[in-house]
This record gives C-alpha cells, structure tokens and sequence, in this order.
C-alpha cells in the first residue's frame, strides 16, 4: 500500500519546526539568566547536587496530628476536588478520624 503523504506534514508541523526550536532554547537561556540572576541576588537556594529537602513521607496518623487549623484539614480532607485528581477515597475508618480532628480543631479555637 502506497500513501502519499505531503512534506507539509513533516516541515511545517509546529512542533518540529526550526522556529518552535529556536524558541525553546531562547526561553530556556533566559529563565538560565533569570535563575543565575536570582542565585547572585539571594533569592534562590541553592543545594548540592543530591541533596534533597523534601519531607519523609509522614502516616495517616501523623498527617493529621501535623495539621494545625481547620482550612488546612479541609483542603487535606477534600484532596480528591481541590486537586482534581481521581485519588482513592477515603476509608470509613479514615473519615472518622479526619471529622475527630475536626472536632478537635475546633474545640482549641474555641478556648
């Protein structure tokens, strides 16, 4: 089987062409200039290659212990809308603990 396919298709497709390339290295020099910029200013941290600063992954349990307010326990109960991603729903046993921490939440505003 034999199809004619124009060079239109391979020349011109917007993210092949030699301008969308020439774009991308001219935004990847200048966020490099902006990040070097902001390195000389003190606005950047900097850390060895390696190392890493994210937090250990902390247990159901210990999440919720961690949460201090009542808008931080709602973004943390309703994680599957406000981030809009298809997560596992919570457990029953889950649900009961996120409301006991909101009970408890709101007892300490109270005092």
């Amino acid at each position: 089987m034999n199809i004619n396919i124009p060079m239109y298709y391979y020349t011109k497709h917007y993210r092949f062409s030699i301008s969308s390339i020439n774009i991308r290295e001219k935004v990847m020099k200048e966020f490099s200039k902006s990040l070097q910029r902001r390195i000389s200013e003190g606005k950047a941290r900097v850390y060895a290659h390696g190392d890493s600063k994210i937090k250990p992954l902390l247990t159901f349990a210990d999440k919720l212990d961690s949460i201090s307010d009542l808008e931080e326990l709602r973004g943390f109960a309703n994680r599957r809308s406000i981030l809009q991603v298809d997560l596992p729903k919570w457990t029953e046993e889950e649900r009961k603990a996120i409301l006991w921490r909101k009970t408890e939440l709101m007892k300490a505003t109270r005092r």
